[in-house]
């Protein structure tokens, strides 16, 4: 898991040095852009930082999770203002502090059960499905920067 996120930390770095006009291409009509992408892991990174992994071995219920539409909002919103050098800062930082909590779970403890809601998971389930989440976020990426690479190459013939 740890390298997963630590792939995460150098795909977006990689993605730093493009143009801003790349950084704020929507994926496709009406969806996010590169930079609205990488804006909403911040706070979700910081969701689980401070109201998932404390609670992983506690007894205390885990807090209820905030209203995703309203969190990716938010987030949206303070992308189309803040600088792309910014948001990778943001986006490391907290990957960064991730990538030291999850270094200190234990071998065993990666099995441990929990309940979200009616689900029941283990803390490594729960990570791999953020991971997919990242991956798939990562393909979209990298999709629309093929297709712009395309279209730009095509132009120049």
């Amino acid at each position: 898991m740890i390298h997963h996120y630590e792939e995460t930390i150098q795909f977006v770095r990689s993605l730093e040095p493009m143009s801003e006009q790349y950084w704020r291409t929507p994926i496709a009509a009406g969806k996010w852009t590169i930079a609205e992408i990488v804006a909403h892991f911040i706070p979700w990174d910081a969701f689980v930082q401070s109201k998932r992994l404390p609670y992983f071995h506690s007894s205390e219920p885990l807090p209820p999770g905030p209203q995703a539409a309203q969190v990716n909002h938010e987030a949206d919103d303070w992308a189309r203002i803040t600088p792309v050098s910014s948001i990778v800062n943001e986006f490391v930082e907290g990957r960064d502090k991730l990538i030291a909590s999850i270094d200190s779970i234990s071998e065993a403890d990666w099995q441990t059960p929990f309940q979200i809601g009616e689900t029941n998971l283990t803390i490594a389930r729960y990570f791999e499905n953020l991971a997919a989440h990242d991956r798939h976020h990562m393909v979209q990426i990298t999709d629309l920067l093929d297709s712009l690479d395309e279209t730009t190459s095509d132009s120049s013939i």
